[in-house]
């Protein structure tokens, strides 16, 4: 009785490891994903208003074709302008990993409320074209400016 009990705990005790290291391969390659996600996404993006339906903005569209939007490595960004659509010109970002979005804070709301995960959310960069772009999906405009769906941005060759 007492080997059946060592044998019944030795398989308990190998199968509880298993499922540990799964956990732990699957967090180190989410953890991957996310940090080469980050490192795609710095850099320096402009409006791309030939992408963005820009609706009720079209008439000021030679002014925001000039929007910037900078990606930093301390995971702050900021844009060259504020334009209506947009809540606020700077803030922090965070990137998820392959399979999740990315998200921007904007300075306005406060940084005490600032966890990983909430915001505005935009895609990771992605190639077409033989451009790379970034979607903003349904940000949120400064007060009670209009909606645009999808902001799309270009990576500028540096």
């Amino acid at each position: 009785m007492k080997t059946v009990r060592i044998i019944a705990l030795i398989l308990f005790l190998g199968i509880m490891a298993f499922v540990v290291g799964v956990g732990i391969w699957f967090y180190n390659a989410s953890q991957e994903g996310r940090n080469k996600n980050f490192q795609d996404q710095l850099g320096t993006y402009i409006l791309d208003t030939r992408k963005t339906v820009l609706g009720g903005y079209s008439k000021d569209s030679d002014v925001y074709k000039n929007l910037r939007i900078v990606f930093r490595a301390d995971s702050t960004f900021s844009m060259n302008m504020k334009v209506p659509f947009i809540y606020d010109s700077v803030g922090r970002w965070n990137a998820g990993n392959m399979k999740e979005w990315n998200y921007l804070w904007f300075k306005k709301w406060g940084y005490k409320d600032y966890k990983e995960g909430k915001g505005n959310q935009f895609t990771r960069p992605y190639i077409a074209d033989s451009n790379v772009y970034f979607l903003i999906n349904g940000t949120t405009p400064q007060d009670s400016a209009a909606y645009i769906q999808e902001i799309y941005f270009r990576k500028i060759k540096e």
